[in-house]
């Protein structure tokens, strides 16, 4: 999903909402990004100025590994606070809620979609992983 903050979610990727009830430990959805040249500074920009408060004030914030080495440029852990359900972002509290929190950062109805979208230009790859985090 080209997105990845941004989306919260990734329809493509739906999974039934009682999967988590048959696994233990929290569902995750985990992203790795690897964003065009030269738009990691505008990529952190829009995610300290919006996603990241937005996300705070919803209750979650997603872990970030940024890469010195390898393929990727960042690996983001989600956590799916609805469970799978979560995948479908715009149908539950915190997906939605994120969104309207992201709309008033940013100056109304309408911008979060497009600091979304933009997000989603900067990106060159991607690859998505879903599980669940817990003891072994």
């Amino acid at each position: 999903m080209k997105l990845c903050y941004l989306v919260l979610g990734c329809p493509a990727l739906t999974a039934p909402a009682t999967a988590q009830e048959k696994e233990d430990g929290k569902a995750v959805r985990i992203e790795y990004i690897k964003f065009k040249p030269n738009t990691e500074a505008r990529v952190d920009e829009i995610e300290a100025k919006y996603f990241d408060p937005a996300a705070r004030k919803m209750g979650f914030s997603p872990m970030v590994v940024r890469f010195k080495t390898g393929p990727w440029d960042r690996l983001y852990v989600f956590p799916l606070v609805e469970g799978m359900a979560a995948l479908d972002y715009k149908s539950t509290k915190t997906g939605a809620g994120w969104m309207a929190e992201v709309d008033r950062l940013a100056g109304g109805p309408g911008s979060a979609k497009k600091l979304l979208a933009e997000f989603g230009n900067d990106i060159e790859r991607s690859s998505t992983d879903l599980g669940f985090m817990g003891q072994r």
